[in-house]
């Protein structure tokens, strides 16, 4: 989550600390005499406004800040934490360039605008932000210009910012085309190099790094070669920094023996762990064990359960799984209409299985009318995707 960068933490309290000693050397009439108009004083807003106004780039920021998050009993505006971030930005406040950075690239008190957000990104990283260059690398390549992300996530990367290291470390290793500055093409590519960034973000505690090693020896690129016990390894990592996706995937290494025995029982007391912590890949896959009785006895009625909960969060391959259920007739009635309706609902989130399933239904007429046309579109859609191989018929695979 991009979050707001804040400077002067300390300024109120020390504004209302000067005030104080200002004040120590006034009558002690004036001063029991009119205590409202002292406590006005030492308003801390008002106090700030006053600075700001007089061009305080510090009171800037801090009053900036309080309109932003809504502080000190003001209600969030962030029209004015705009206006002060500009004000602050005007004298060449690094931070401040940051902050509108933001403001204009989620739209909070301006028109929304990634160029703007992206030109005072900029600026801010050549005040020495680093989070300014991250944002701005995300943002180019949200557009597609993976020179200017390349080339800003290795500044940060350089300077030891997690995110970056983990970022460029995968753009080396999966290999990057762009354009630099001069508009001069490249192609970039180093597997041992990237490798040792996310190693290096990895070692630092980052678990997105550990997650991203792990797949990486699990051979998903195909220029780093594949190592089981490094797999396990990162993955225990992950774990002990309470990954819920590391703990699924430990199920998958029991489950498939990838660095450990295989034991299809120890694998679905991992599937379990994340299940009850909201995985839904892992609710599918404890419902794929006890479709198939790995690990546990056969109950076809519990894994339709277990796939029912993962589908009511809108989970593309359990929704998919339901279909196969009401079509074969597993744990419920064979019912061709729902089973169309669930691949419909699967295959228009995107599941490839569930493409070629629909296309499957339209050209036999299962659930639905026969639809040559439709059959033919959601059979180019899936394979478009990737040649899935698998017929309706068959439990689905787990992803």
């Amino acid at each position: 989550m991009k979050k707001l960068l804040i400077a002067g933490i300390a300024l109120v309290v020390l504004v209302g600390s000067n005030l104080v000693a200002q004040s120590d050397g006034a009558k002690s009439d004036d001063y029991e005499g009119d205590r409202a108009k002292r406590r006005e004083q030492l308003n801390p807003v008002k106090v700030l406004t006053q600075l700001a106004e007089k061009g305080s780039a510090e009171a800037q920021m801090q009053l900036a800040t309080v309109y932003y998050i809504g502080d000190l009993g003001i209600a969030k505006d962030p029209v004015k934490a705009v206006y002060w971030f500009k004000q602050a930005a005007a004298q060449d406040v690094a931070l401040a360039k940051f902050n509108l950075g933001l403001c204009y690239e989620g739209g909070n008190g301006v028109a929304e605008s990634e160029d703007t957000a992206i030109d005072y990104y900029m600026e801010a990283a050549e005040g020495g932000v680093i989070a300014a260059h991250v944002n701005a690398a995300l943002l180019y390549r949200k557009r597609g210009d993976h020179g200017m992300a390349t080339e800003l996530f290795g500044v940060a990367a350089q300077r030891g910012n997690l995110d970056s290291m983990r970022e460029y470390g995968l753009y080396l290793i999966e290999g990057v085309k762009g354009r630099d500055r001069e508009g001069e093409e490249f192609y970039l590519q180093n597997t041992v190099e990237g490798l040792k960034y996310v190693e290096a973000a990895s070692s630092r505690g980052d678990v997105a790094s550990q997650l991203l090693l792990a797949d990486c020896y699990a051979g998903l690129y195909s220029n780093v070669k594949p190592d089981p016990t490094k797999v396990k390894n990162y993955l225990w990592q992950a774990v002990h920094n309470d990954s819920v996706e590391a703990i699924a995937k430990m199920g998958y290494c029991y489950e498939y023996g990838v660095g450990v025995t295989q034991d299809s029982a120890t694998a679905l007391v991992w599937y379990r762990k994340a299940a009850g912590r909201g995985h839904l890949q892992a609710m599918v896959n404890v419902g794929h064990c006890y479709a198939t009785g790995k690990g546990v006895a056969m109950d076809l009625a519990e894994a339709f359960e277990w796939y029912k909960k993962a589908a009511a969060e809108n989970f593309p391959t359990a929704i998919y799984n339901l279909g196969v259920c009401y079509a074969n007739g597993s744990a419920v009635a064979v019912d061709e209409g729902k089973a169309f309706k669930h691949f419909l609902s699967a295959a228009n989130m995107g599941s490839p299985k569930a493409q070629k399933a629909l296309a499957k239904c339209y050209g036999e007429g299962i659930g639905t009318a026969v639809d040559p046309l439709q059959a033919q579109y959601w059979l180019d859609v899936a394979n478009g995707l990737q040649d899935l191989g698998n017929e309706i018929t068959e439990l689905p695979e787990k992803l």
